[in-house]
């Protein structure tokens, strides 16, 4: 799970400093963040 965050992040970094910002590919890729669910495995990778 934490590659695959790391890799949207950095992809919406990249879309960040495009001009014109493509919100809709941000959005897209934001939406595939599972941020309710992050906060518990990220405990379990700091427990473990």
């Amino acid at each position: 799970m934490l590659k695959k965050t790391k890799k949207i992040l950095n992809e919406i970094k990249t879309i960040i400093q495009q001009k014109p910002f493509d919100y809709e590919k941000a959005e897209n890729l934001i939406s595939e963040l599972n941020l309710e669910e992050a906060p518990t495995r990220i405990g379990e990778h700091l427990t473990s």
